[in-house]
């Protein structure tokens, strides 16, 4: 193309003898800046589709990190829906006010239906005090399956700055809430809560994972104060986390997945 230019600009020095040279100079100039020009141009569009493509696949991480969450998210909530249900039987088991919903549901909160059977427990609950059912129902009361840990996608976004690259201002103030609530509402409280129940068997001499070893496993709930009141906690904190499940990060998960695929479109 350079080769083209020079040729035209030769042959118009060559028109007017008197400006030949100095025709011939200001040519050899343009030549360069248009050379520099271009090739300007071409370097920039390279590292901009560079560019694109680098945030383009870490998109797509963050939707198959999303798609996971929401497979962790149905795995949560029947477990949630075990731990709520199985101790409040527990309570009821020994006499004790079962914890409470109203509440809950006056103020529109999403409250988990109970089912009769589920993968941790297979049929009713037994009207007695069956040890397999009360160690089983300790155990998950006290266990978390993770809800969403891996965040390598987003962390990426946000340590290389890319996240700014993203032109839609929504789905990044989205994302930031979302990461937000899972963070401080379920790794953060409800990992607490749990944590302090677990304690609670530390206290009277029992390895959390051991309670099957336990000879009078309901009398941890007639005679002890504090862990009764570590037990309704859970049930208080698995009814909030339940609902945040299902009313916010569920929505919240589809909405962000259906926002990123639109972005990589763009980038595309």
């Amino acid at each position: 193309m350079i080769n083209f230019f020079r040729k035209i600009r030769k042959k118009l020095a060559d028109d007017n003898k008197l400006f030949k040279y100095s025709r011939y100079a200001i040519g050899e100039i343009v030549l360069v800046v248009i050379g520099i020009l271009i090739a300007l141009s071409i370097n920039n569009w390279n590292e901009e589709r560079k560019t694109n493509v680098n945030l383009s696949n870490k998109l797509e991480l963050l939707i198959a990190n999303l798609e996971n969450d929401k497979i962790a998210f149905t795995r949560n909530k029947e477990q949630l829906r075990f731990k709520i249900y199985a101790l409040q039987h527990l309570l009821k088991l020994v006499g004790k006010q079962p914890v409470s919903f109203k509440e809950h549901l006056k103020e529109g909160m999403y409250v988990i239906p109970y089912k009769e059977t589920s993968e941790f427990w297979k049929g009713p609950y037994p009207q007695y005090e069956n040890k397999e059912f009360i160690g089983k129902t300790f155990l998950e009361a006290g266990r978390t399956y993770l809800a969403v840990n891996n965040t390598m996608a987003f962390d990426e976004l946000k340590s290389s700055s890319m996240i700014s690259l993203i032109e839609n201002d929504a789905l990044t103030r989205n994302l930031m809430g979302y990461y937000r609530a899972i963070e401080l509402q379920y790794n953060g409280k409800y990992l607490q809560v749990l944590e302090k129940f677990r304690e609670e068997f530390k206290n009277q001499g029992v390895l959390f994972l051991n309670t099957d070893t336990l000879e009078e496993p309901l009398k941890l709930i007639t005679n002890e104060p504090r862990f009764e009141a570590s037990l309704k906690e859970v049930i208080y904190e698995s009814v909030w986390i339940a609902h945040l499940f299902e009313q916010r990060l569920v929505n919240m998960d589809s909405l962000l997945i259906n926002e990123i695929e639109n972005e990589i479109k763009k980038l595309n």
